[in-house]
């Protein structure tokens, strides 16, 4: 059961008060009864007497100037001490009355064993202490150097009148707030943080709840942003903590940089996709005109032209047919974005058969035999997961001999991962990163305009996936394309 520190004075004076009785009844038997002179006799319990003086007037001071500990030990051990010596008295007069003899000598020597075990016992329990000490100094060095050191600004506080109020700061914290000797001061005068902020910081460290935010302040002609963190510690009645200040100048600046160069390419990008669907639209005008004035050529003069001409003519015409699908390429790939529909719930394996349905023709020509596997429901816009299907699988028709081709899926860190392989005459690796620019075609022979792969990588960007190919030269090529499915 726990005292408190009044009862603690109360019971060690006592104790003091107790033991004086026993020496000043010995004065007055000596005195009063024995007639001995009184100056001697009280010159004979003078030790006894000035030592329980001292317990009774130390339990007083010790009352107003030392923490509550201090009283309970000393009573604990004065006890403890007492019932010791009193347990050899008992022992040793026990034995003595048995005998029918007294040996002061005995007496004597007990007391003085009974004296050196406590002396002994006090002397480890003080290197015990003085250890301890050495250890809690040592910690307090480490925490020194560490709270001095820390790169970032760290101050103690405590909490008086109300407010957070600066114990200690190291000079980081000197450095990013220009405070000289901010120790005593309001931390709240020291670093601006706004009322409602201020409100909030004064409230965690009261409360003893961790709090973070974000501050921006200006010192001189720089503008800083850090984190704020404050860190309660301690049991004590009076809240304690540490605030530490994070400066995050350089990685705020380099995110808003880079947030500025995502709006410039986004804005570049809009304002490309702009410019092909004009022009494309604004190519198909003369495009047809010189289209038509090549068939009219070719039908009103084409007896009077030589084989030369006509041959001229043919090969105006191919371009302008070329010509004409590279820009319904062009309008296609613009069109990914601007006119891409909401990404549903998505039925691949039904996608896909409706795919091979449209390509029925090509592969009955090519003898190509397409091979799948069950798919499965992805969050895609069904419509371009369909162009994905029918792009990859044309390709693999036009540059291939009868090919086989197999469209398989797996699910991989929160995505569709889906394959498309044939086994035709393969991708050089030089060439497996360009294939899916605009316009590229690689080697393998192909009347296409380059844009079917370029279509793909931008369907699948838009996704928020990827596309690659694997493809040893002349053993087959396989491409894979990814559909996130953990879009919350």
């Amino acid at each position: 059961m726990s005292l408190d520190k009044r009862r603690y004075a109360v019971l060690l004076a006592g104790l003091g008060a107790l033991l004086a009785v026993f020496p000043l009844l010995d004065v007055y038997a000596d005195w009063a009864e024995q007639g001995e002179p009184l100056w001697l006799t009280l010159a004979e319990n003078s030790l006894p007497l000035l030592l329980t003086a001292v317990l009774v007037a130390g339990s007083v001071w010790l009352y107003y100037n030392r923490e509550e500990i201090y009283l309970a030990m000393i009573l604990r051990w004065g006890v403890v001490g007492l019932i010791g010596i009193l347990l050899i008295f008992a022992w040793v007069l026990g034995l003595q009355s048995f005998q029918e003899q007294f040996k002061p000598v005995v007496l004597g020597t007990h007391t003085a064993i009974g004296g050196a075990i406590a002396g002994g016992t006090i002397g480890y329990a003080m290197a015990r202490n003085r250890e301890s000490r050495e250890q809690i100094e040592a910690e307090r060095d480490r925490w020194s150097a560490l709270f001095e050191n820390d790169p970032n600004g760290v101050v103690d506080l405590a909490f008086e009148s109300g407010e957070p109020v600066i114990a200690a700061a190291n000079e980081r914290f000197v450095d990013l707030f220009d405070a000289a000797d901010p120790s005593g001061r309001s931390l709240l005068s020291v670093v601006d943080h706004g009322s409602s902020e201020a409100d909030r910081i004064t409230d965690s460290i009261r409360r003893g709840e961790r709090y973070s935010t974000e501050l921006t302040v200006t010192t001189g002609e720089q503008r800083l942003y850090l984190t704020t963190q404050i860190v309660p510690y301690g049991e004590d009645s009076e809240p304690t903590a540490f605030a530490i200040y994070s400066d995050i100048t350089d990685l705020r600046e380099t995110q808003e940089q880079l947030q500025r160069q995502m709006d410039q390419l986004e804005a570049s990008n809009e304002r490309l996709q702009q410019f092909a669907y004009i022009a494309s639209h604004d190519l198909q005008e003369p495009l047809r005109m010189v289209s038509s004035y090549m068939s009219l050529l070719e039908s009103e003069y084409r007896d009077e032209l030589d084989e030369e001409a006509k041959e001229y003519i043919d090969f105006a015409a191919n371009g302008a047919t070329r010509m004409q699908d590279m820009i319904d390429a062009l309008l296609e790939y613009s069109r990914v974005r601007t006119e891409g529909e909401e990404f549903t719930e998505t039925d691949a394996t039904a996608v896909l058969e409706e795919t091979i349905q449209s390509l029925e023709l090509q592969i009955d020509e090519a003898g190509a035999t397409v091979a799948y596997d069950d798919l499965p429901t992805v969050e895609a816009d069904r419509s371009q997961l369909g162009q994905l299907f029918q792009n990859l699988i044309a390709n693999a028709i036009d540059h291939g001999d009868g090919p086989t081709i197999t469209v398989e899926s797996e699910r991989r860190d929160g995505s569709v991962v889906f394959s498309v392989a044939d086994d035709g005459p393969g991708i050089p690796e030089s060439q497996q990163e360009t294939i899916f620019e605009l316009f590229k075609q690689g080697d393998r022979e192909s009347d296409g305009t380059g844009m079917g792969l370029a279509i793909c990588d931008r369907i699948v960007s838009r996704h928020g996936g990827e596309i690659w190919v694997e493809s040893e030269d002349g053993e087959g090529a396989t491409f894979y394309f990814s559909i996130p499915q953990d879009r919350a």
